[in-house]
């Protein structure tokens, strides 16, 4: 029986053995080592992230005034994990002060000019990689419960 889904969701079915386990542990190490599998996971879509992420060469102004130089957004790209109310969330993507870099490289802008393309830096890096992640989340998971 597959540890996930096929479908598109990030959804685990059929824990069974896994979950027993996680059941038998206290709440708080159960979170910890599902929280680290899911930055595992991330980990390597993040790198791949900022190696397709476009970068520039000039020093520009944020819209908070901060003056910073080229390669920004690329250093901005993180994952962001917490556990809230017993379920592991993790984000990925640029900080808020990098916002563009999602909004105008990643989705292409529209206009009456035909406006600019889109490079589909991270969304597409995170669609070719969906599977790999999940698979790589079952394995640390089954790994970290082992483990304790």
């Amino acid at each position: 029986m597959p540890l996930f889904s096929q479908t598109s969701r990030e959804t685990v079915l059929g824990l069974s053995a896994l979950q027993l386990k996680l059941e038998k542990l206290d709440q708080k190490t159960a979170a910890k080592a599902v929280r680290g599998a899911a930055v595992k996971a991330v980990s390597p879509v993040k790198a791949k992230m900022k190696a397709k992420i476009p970068v520039g060469d000039e020093a520009h102004r944020l819209y908070t005034g901060r003056l910073v130089s080229g390669g920004f957004a690329k250093r901005s790209v993180k994952h962001l994990s917490k556990v809230k109310y017993g379920k592991v969330h993790i984000w990925l993507g640029t900080n808020a002060e990098a916002f563009y870099a999602g909004q105008w490289y990643d989705n292409p802008i529209n206009n009456k000019r035909g406006g600019s393309r889109a490079h589909r830096w991270m969304q597409s890096t995170f669609d070719d990689n969906q599977k790999q992640m999940i698979d790589t989340f079952a394995r640390e998971v089954a790994k970290k419960i082992e483990n304790l």
